[in-house]
């Protein structure tokens, strides 16, 4: 019986190729989108799960509120960890490691590489439960001098060889032994480090390490399985300033990894969206794009509904129930949905390198593995049900009397308004996503060409390890007689991003109730003009420090808190004691954050002990060559060290990464969207050509003209193209000003950008259309009109 269901159903499959491959390229599309989207979020969704005790490690965040506005960080004072563990009930284990990763030299012989790891408490390999190939996490710091790596890691310096007990040189200075050696880190964790050595080692070379009113380190916490998370939260919220025995405005609290990759944004204070957003939005839009698909097929099965009548009409009088009718088009459905399937699949393997390289991801695709499995299955009978059941309901429902007497089947006053709604639906769809796409487009461009007060063109930078900084003179004036260096610069940050800030600046007139947050930043003489930032008054640092010790430049923003004394000559005290004088004031320029405004800023004369060296090459020359000759006096003036260099225009760029894969899957998916749409309009419209061929030859007959002809047979579709311009203008302009709303900085929405995407969709759907409308125009009429 399933034998014979099976048999029909592939015969009335077969007997209309045409639209059963409409149907199953425009569901192949649909699934391959969703499929996609599926691997990315299942990717996301699974961020640290590599971590066995994730559901009891936490971060220590605090608050800190200055004019008003409270911004969360994450850097927690030293000493932080080991009293919270001893004093705080609840709180199982806790550690410190190093920012998001140090950049050490390490060498072996005459191989030396830079390598991104973190110093760290012993305790963490507890916490983190690092699964071991060669040694164990127990002994692994036994000795100061220790360092264990990953399995590339060892790979890239010892190759087969076992690298237990072996010495790497880090920085050209001391040798640390490998004590271990851990498998290579899940790419979908937020630890990427190669390598981990004892905090012990860096703990003690600045005073302000082991004081609590210095954040450097960032705290990990593992909690008891039946801890009070919000009682723990209730102690660390004025824990700072507790042992601070101050005024303090400072307030910890923990963050827990499970949220660290998908609820990662904070505003005043709180968690409010982050990548969960973009989640959330792609997956909607995936299963829209899904589901335009299938009114494809629910469109084109109920637009072939006559020449489906007589094969209604004849099983029902042969004794078949609607029940069974019913089965035998859902069973169609289903069945193409399987094939679908089966295309998609091919679709994806294809694609998926593609998808990666944008989502800059990893992802691949098992069939057989059980999730993938349970996946394709369920979302071939969804799709199959979802697609299959209208049609199958409405052809079910014919009166197999009038079908067989030939009466002409009128279109319900549902069946043909339901047609239409879908075919609006799609388009909608499709207009919204054109408007999305050029409205992030604007957006980036808009942040991006905004003027940002330096000139970020020709400029790299380099990450200086040991003491490389201590001989800048020489690299200086060899870069300097280069003839391709415009200028070069010492400074403790990059360009784009500074991480330093206090609160603890005070100036004559300074309003007691107010204490905003200062950047600062020590560099060398050079460092403003190899940026190309601008002076607004003053003058720029001397050559020699020593003459600069008590001298400072501030921003404009600075010099506005300042109120008076925000001027040359004034007066700032650091730590209220130590009095610095004003001797320039900058134009303000944009760093952290490229939608905002520029926050106040302070530079001191002071390249010792700075990391970054920033070279401008000249404007003209050839890059590669500049680079080249470059690399060639750091090699030589910096012996033992890489030339390793990052442009800063590159940088820039990656700030809009997530707006720019944004706007770049919005593009794909409204392409996808139209194209599957045209792909139901095709259909329809070679139905709607081949119901209306008798009109057709008449008119012709009449003298009618081609172009007469299409326009009538391409009028009614581009007024459901108009009712869903009207339809999908108000719903993007909502959407996307929420959008902008999250940007400082923004653009206005534009009519033009409307208007343009709704020309777009008339033009797509004429040309789809007209295809259809002029192929039934050209027929001959003696043909059309001939007796059946």
């Amino acid at each position: 019986m399933i034998k014979n269901y099976i048999k029909t159903t592939l015969r009335s499959l077969l007997k209309n190729r045409s639209y059963s491959f409409l149907n199953i390229a425009g569901l192949a599309i649909g699934i391959t989108c969703a499929s996609l989207i599926f691997l990315w979020v299942q990717d996301e969704m699974t961020f640290n799960h590599n971590y066995v005790k994730r559901e009891v490690l936490y971060k220590v965040y605090e608050n800190q509120t200055y004019e008003g506005k409270t911004s969360t960080f994450f850097g927690t004072p030293g000493p932080m960890a080991k009293a919270m563990k001893v004093e705080i009930p609840g709180i199982k284990n806790a550690a410190r490691m190093t920012g998001d990763g140090d950049n050490q030299l390490f060498a072996l012989d005459d191989k030396a590489i830079t390598e991104k790891g973190n110093y760290a408490d012993p305790e963490i390999f507890s916490m983190l439960q690092l699964p071991f190939s060669k040694g164990s996490g127990a002994n692994a710091f036994a000795q100061l001098k220790s360092v264990v790596i990953s399995e590339t890691m060892a790979k890239k310096f010892f190759g087969d060889a076992d690298p237990m007990g072996k010495s790497l040189k880090v920085n050209n200075d001391q040798a640390f032994t490998v004590t271990g050696v851990f498998k290579d880190l899940s790419k979908n964790s937020t630890y990427q480090f190669q390598w981990l050595s004892p905090m012990a080692n860096i703990d003690h070379k600045q005073p302000w390490m082991n004081i609590w009113g210095a954040n450097w380190a960032r705290t990990l916490v593992e909690l008891e399985p039946n801890a009070n998370l919000a009682a723990i939260n209730r102690k660390l919220s004025r824990y700072i300033a507790s042992k601070t025995k101050a005024t303090n405005n400072t307030q910890c609290f923990l963050f827990a990894m499970n949220d660290w990759n998908l609820h990662n944004n904070f505003t005043d204070g709180k968690m409010d969206g982050g990548r969960i957003q973009y989640v959330k939005t792609f997956s909607f839009i995936a299963w829209i794009i899904l589901l335009i698909a299938c009114i494809n097929f629910m469109n084109l099965s109920t637009a072939r509904s006559e020449q489906r009548a007589k094969e209604v009409g004849v099983r029902k009088v042969m004794g078949a129930g609607k029940g069974k009718l019913i089965g035998q088009f859902i069973g169609e459905a289903v069945i193409m949905s399987f094939v679908a399937v089966l295309v998609a699949v091919v679709l994806i393997y294809i694609v998926l390198p593609s998808f990666n390289n944008l989502v800059q991801k990893e992802l691949d695709v098992n069939i057989f593995e059980p999730s993938h499995l349970i996946y394709l299955v369920t979302i071939s009978l969804v799709t199959g049900l979802l697609a299959g059941s209208y049609p199958a309901f409405y052809l079910s429902s014919f009166n197999p009397i009038a079908v067989l007497k030939n009466i002409k089947i009128k279109s319900s006053a549902g069946s043909g308004f339901v047609r239409q709604s879908l075919v609006v639906i799609q388009f909608s769809v499709s207009i919204i996503l054109i408007i999305g796409t050029v409205i992030i487009y604007q957006q980036i461009q808009h942040v991006k060409n905004r003027s940002l007060g330096y000139n970020k063109n020709n400029l790299v930078y380099i990450q200086l390890q040991g003491k490389q900084a201590e001989h800048f003179a020489p690299v200086y004036n060899d870069l300097m007689r280069s003839g391709f260096v415009e200028n070069a610069a010492l400074s403790d940050n990059k360009a784009l991003e500074i991480g330093s800030n206090n609160d603890n600046y005070s100036w004559d007139g300074k309003d007691a109730s107010k204490n905003p947050l200062i950047s600062w930043q020590n560099v060398s003489p050079q460092f403003i003009s190899t940026m190309g930032l601008k002076l607004a008054a003053g003058h720029d640092f001397n050559n020699d420090p020593a003459v600069d010790s008590t001298n400072a430049i501030i921003n404009e923003a600075f010099a506005k808190q300042m109120g008076k004394e925000g001027r040359v000559g004034g007066i700032v005290r650091e730590g209220g004691t130590r009095p610095l004088q004003v001797i320039g004031i900058l134009k303000d320029y944009l760093y952290n954050d490229m939608y905002g405004t520029a926050a106040p800023l302070i530079f001191f004369n002071h390249p010792s002990g700075t990391s970054i060296l920033s070279i401008r090459f000249k404007s003209g020359v050839n890059i590669q060559e500049a680079l080249a000759k470059a690399g060639a006096i750091a090699k030589a003036d910096y012996p033992g060290y890489p030339f390793e260099y990052q442009f800063v225009d590159s940088d820039f760029d990656q700030l809009f990464k997530t707006e720019t894969l944004t706007g770049t899957l919005a593009g794909v998916f409204a392409s996808l969207a139209i194209f599957i749409s045209c792909l139901g309009l095709f259909g329809l419209a070679a139905y709607t050509a081949e119901r209306r061929i008798k009109e057709i030859g008449i008119r012709k007959v009449l003298g009618a003209s081609v172009s007469s002809l299409a326009g009538l047979l391409s009028k009614d579709f581009l007024k459901l193209v108009a009712i869903s311009c009207l339809v999908a203008f108000p719903v993007a302009w909502l959407a996307l000003n929420n959008w902008l709303q999250s940007y400082q900085y923004r653009i206005g929405i534009h009519w033009w950008i409307f208007a343009l995407a709704g020309i777009l969709a008339m033009m797509i759907a004429l040309v789809t259309v007209s295809f259809q409308a002029i192929k039934a125009a050209l027929m001959n009429p003696v043909k059309s009109l001939r007796s059946e």
